[in-house]
């Protein structure tokens, strides 16, 4: 048995890094599900690039009209961003909702996406904003794409050997957001279904929503049902049993024949009057500024 681990301290170091990898080289980012998997499979001969050195990775950054987060970010520093606060709530809501404060400490934004797991709080959030994958390769290539294309499965994204993620931007817009999860726990738990939504308000009319749910399937996806309900409605026509029994729709036809779908029916309701809440809260700030 032989591990070999490589600590990169600068972006050129870790280009010189990447030259090395083999279909076999792990990138270990905040390495808390890297851990997980160690312990259940036990250690093998492998090639670990451990990125925690690279501070050039570690940052948010806020322009007119982006927000980039390094991909080595931790959550706890996404959900105390006053940035991420003001203009992205619902990634802060989801970063401040993954694990144990000690978890949030290690965990990174790249991390969580790359690992793709289905059940991941943060890729729901990213998806409906939009998100840009930002990928470094051998030789200081770059490409990017949407978060959408970057995750293919459960645990599976399209990195090829020698490509990490670099950062993850995300364009600003006005609009309202929300991120709820259910869980076996109200806090420390793993999301047993998440939801995500950003919805483009004019004058309490839904000109755009953007809903997306995890753990309900390979990877977060774009609820087509409850977007086609939502856009073009009146905040105040929303009926909560007509949202309630879309997104039960939904469950049933994402997971027709699993055990789970029955809880999942039900839990969709409480995800449904969260969002009616954060719709509600936002138009009735709107009105205050009006009047």
């Amino acid at each position: 048995m032989a591990v070999a681990l490589l600590t990169p301290d600068s972006i050129d170091m870790l280009e010189k890094c990447l030259l090395e990898a083999t279909p076999d080289t792990q990138i270990i980012s905040g390495g808390t599900d890297m851990l997980i998997h160690l312990r259940k499979n036990g250690f093998s001969d492998a090639r670990l690039i451990d990125l925690s050195g690279v501070q050039e990775l570690k940052f948010i950054k806020e322009d007119v009209d982006t927000i980039t987060i390094g991909a080595l970010t931790t959550l706890n520093t996404i959900a105390w961003s006053k940035t991420i606060q003001d203009h992205l709530p619902a990634l802060c809501t989801a970063a401040d909702q993954v694990g144990s404060t000690q978890i949030r400490n290690a965990a990174t934004i790249g991390g969580n996406v790359a690992n793709a797991f289905a059940g991941a709080d943060l890729i729901p959030p990213l998806v409906a904003l939009s998100a840009q994958i930002d990928i470094l390769g051998k030789q200081g290539t770059r490409r990017s794409l949407p978060i959408n294309e970057f995750i293919c499965g459960n645990r599976k994204n399209i990195l090829e050997p020698g490509e990490v993620i670099e950062q993850i931007r995300v364009d600003k817009k006005n609009t309202v957001q929300y991120f709820g999860k259910i869980g076996s726990r109200s806090r420390v738990t793993i999301s047993k279904i998440n939801m995500a939504a950003v919805l483009e308000i004019d004058v309490q009319v839904i000109k755009r929503a953007n809903i997306v749910f995890g753990a309900l399937g390979a990877s977060a996806f774009s609820s087509s049902h409850v977007q086609v309900y939502l856009q073009g409605k009146v905040t105040s026509d929303i009926s909560f049993e007509a949202l309630s029994e879309i997104m039960k729709k939904q469950v049933d036809d994402a997971i027709p024949t699993r055990a789970s779908r029955h809880y999942k029916r039900e839990a969709v309701k409480a995800l449904a009057a969260g969002l009616m809440d954060a719709i509600a809260t936002k138009c009735e700030v709107a009105h205050e500024k009006c009047v």
